[in-house]
């Protein structure tokens, strides 16, 4: 009860029949989406998992990011609302992806997102992914290796990708990307660059790797 009064009448939560009432001091944020908000020295990605949309104000310190009565004090106390770090990736930061099933593979077959609100979507197919993977010379997206080393992993080349297991992209944070369900809280921009190249294999089982399709992304911050 707590939470949805707080909700209801602190941060406004609402749903409007024929959209949403427009305010420059709020930041609306769809169900299942997020958005990137940096306001009065203190930035977050606010990560809506509800089922309605919320309305995050940032017009003073005093409502978004200082003291008692601050939406990013109370998060603890709200239903379906997740902080993230300033860097996670967001839908919104992605702006090219595409799929080389490789010289054996068919698109129409082997570049399927496998899971999300677009299962079975065809991502992007690239003719020839030469350049793409192995040569883009671009800040290499990071993310939080999840093994023994616990240590910020760049994954960009083949040798990323076939050397030691702890180097691989988490199976989890791949199938996420392929399925385009943001944001990725593993999945970060470089620190102090624009723009990230991602490039990942995904086989469909987990214990694989080698073979299955190459993916190649690109965010911008």
């Amino acid at each position: 009860m707590k939470n949805i009064m707080y909700l209801a009448t602190l941060f406004l939560t609402i749903s409007v029949s024929g959209g949403a009432w427009a305010d420059p001091n709020l930041t609306e944020i769809p169900p299942k989406e997020a958005a990137k908000i940096e306001k009065h020295g203190a930035c977050r990605v606010v990560y809506n998992t509800g089922s309605s949309s919320i309305m995050v104000p940032t017009k003073l310190a005093e409502e978004w990011a200082v003291g008692a009565n601050a939406f990013l004090n109370n998060v603890a106390t709200m239903e379906g609302v997740k902080i993230l770090a300033c860097d996670t990736i967001v839908s919104s930061n992605m702006v090219k992806e595409g799929c080389y099933p490789g010289a054996l593979g068919t698109p129409s077959l082997d570049c399927l997102r496998p899971d999300g609100p677009h299962k079975g979507e065809q991502v992007p197919y690239l003719p020839n992914a030469g350049e793409y993977w192995f040569l883009d010379t671009r800040p290499r997206c990071i993310f939080w290796n999840q093994g023994p080393s616990d240590i910020l992993i760049h994954v960009a080349t083949h040798h990323d990708l076939h050397g030691l297991e702890n180097e691989h992209a988490p199976f989890s944070l791949v199938k996420r990307l392929i399925s385009n369900q943001f944001p990725v809280d593993t999945l970060m921009m470089p620190p102090g660059a624009d723009e990230c190249v991602l490039n990942v294999q995904y086989t469909y089982k987990e214990s694989e790797t080698v073979g299955g399709s190459f993916y190649t992304y690109v965010f911008r911050r």
